[in-house]
């Protein structure tokens, strides 16, 4: 006779146990080290909301590709939802319950527009540093179903990244390796976003006392909770136990890689990857009152998001400065996708900002389309009163050996950022993480460390004739004269 065998879908930790029964917190996090399992308690969370048969759970990822790999959302549901009666419906994507609930797993589309209309009781993100914080604030928007008597709340699920929207949320937890401190689980926050900028707070009552001067609580001031749950491999114990080598590989690692893959650290920088380290660079509050040269070095790219290409390359402009002691500052660095017009005239405005005494530094591509596209850009850009330098490049091996000459003016500590301490400084961040992520290897974006390099060696190649006065040869002779 076949033995009845009962599944159980519920948590196997403390923690896990607590991403499961919050259910008032308006954005939870769930996030850390690999190995935690923040995914598969997604899936299992979402059986709490269709409860109520008015439940539409939306469960969200980047892509549908992302959504449909082998061990992704949609093929690990199928082990879970099927034991609960629903009826899957492929081409829709959606899990039918015998209650009336849904959930429905969905690409984030590159046109946020297309979310109009759309009413979910519940979102899930999974790998939300992949996303935007526009991207999350419109998902959030879509929290409107009438009926479902729950409380409307987002959740997502991440691994660390200092680039992405989550840094600026979680920072307030990390340790100074970047890793989550003890009893963060157990602390919730505060936020509201007033005019595109993100306020924080302890209590919602705090959060207008300080910033709700001219709004109605409750009315146009709406405080949103936060909570940050990190998870490890430790908040695992299945996965420990059905495979102990697991842990053993990660402990196995260095002691940066432990940080980021252990310990979920949102700082540390995979060990003998990276060329430039963000604590090499010195910051200063102003550009130097007087440089020998200054420059912009330009990288760029015509091409604009979308859904065939969501991560296109950008075009980046960094403006460098060198003084008299050979110190560099960087001054600036603007980053925009736009097509081929586009690209020209914000080159265009950016050089007016500068001064157009500050040359356009371009780099061209080998190859005769690289020898047209130098040409074309030259010629608009003189003709709008800039002064343009072009230099030559060769292929992608040689992306190395074109930052090599910066990094190690940057680990000389011979390279300052200008950090003024408000809005002018939100490039610093992102660059920083692109100029620490680079490699030399083809993945990620690279578009501000070659701009980084363009600018940097035409610097450092600038001849700067010394100026000098001669003493005068003549002077009065001793001899009295008579």
């Amino acid at each position: 006779m076949a033995k009845d065998v009962r599944l159980s879908f519920g948590p196997a930790s403390l923690k896990q146990q607590m991403v499961l029964q919050d259910m008032e917190t308006d954005l939870l996090v769930v996030g850390g080290g690999n190995g935690g399992g923040k995914s598969h308690m997604a899936l299992v969370k979402a059986l709490k909301y269709v409860q109520d048969p008015n439940a539409v759970v939306l469960i969200v990822r980047l892509s549908y590709p992302l959504l449909k790999s082998a061990g992704g959302l949609v093929s690990e549901s199928k082990h879970i939802y099927s034991h609960f009666k629903a009826t899957w419906k492929e081409q829709k994507l959606e899990w039918h319950f015998p209650n009336g609930a849904l959930i429905k797993f969905y690409a984030m589309p590159q046109d946020l527009t297309q979310l109009q209309g759309q009413q979910y009781s519940n979102i899930i993100v999974d790998e939300a540093a992949e996303f935007t914080l526009a991207d999350i604030l419109a998902l959030r928007a879509r929290l409107r179903a009438v009926r479902y008597k729950g409380k409307l709340n987002m959740m997502a699920t991440c691994n660390p990244s200092r680039g992405s929207w989550l840094f600026d949320f979680v920072s307030y937890s990390l340790d100074e390796n970047g890793v989550p401190l003890a009893g963060t689980e157990d602390i919730t926050r505060w936020f509201v976003i007033l005019a595109g900028k993100i306020f924080w707070g302890n209590s919602r009552e705090e959060l207008f006392e300080r910033h709700g001067q001219g709004y109605v609580l409750g009315d146009d001031f709406r405080p949103l909770s936060f909570r940050f749950i990190p998870m490890d491999i430790y908040s695992n114990p299945i996965l420990l136990k059905n495979n102990p080598a697991y842990l053993a590989d990660l402990l196995a690692q260095s002691r940066v890689n432990q940080l980021r893959f252990l310990k979920g650290s949102w700082t540390a920088v995979t060990e003998g990857n990276s060329y430039i380290r963000r604590e090499w660079f010195n910051f200063v509050s102003f550009p130097p009152s007087e440089v020998t040269n200054r420059g912009r070095g330009w990288d760029t790219a015509a091409s604009v998001v979308s859904e065939s290409n969501p991560h296109c390359d950008a075009t980046a402009g960094v403006l460098m400065s060198r003084d008299k002691m050979g110190h560099y500052y960087i001054e600036d660095c603007n980053t925009f996708r736009k097509l081929t017009d586009g690209v020209l005239r914000e080159i265009v405005n950016t050089a007016h900002n500068d001064g157009l005494d500050v040359p356009v530094l371009l780099e061209r591509d080998t190859g005769a389309g690289g020898k047209i596209a130098n040409v074309y850009f030259t010629k608009y850009l003189s003709e709008q009163g800039c002064i343009v330098r072009s230099t030559q490049m060769s292929g992608h091996s040689s992306k190395v050996n074109r930052i090599l000459p910066f990094a190690q003016m940057v680990e000389a500590r011979a390279v300052s950022i200008v950090r003024y301490g408000d809005s002018r400084d939100e490039w610093i961040e992102p660059y920083l993480t692109e100029l620490e992520s680079f490699d030399g290897g083809r993945g990620g974006h690279d578009d501000m460390v070659d701009a980084t390099g363009c600018v940097f060696n035409y610097l450092c190649r600038s001849v700067q004739i010394p100026t000098f006065s001669i003493p005068s040869l003549t002077q009065a002779s001793p001899i009295p004269t008579v």
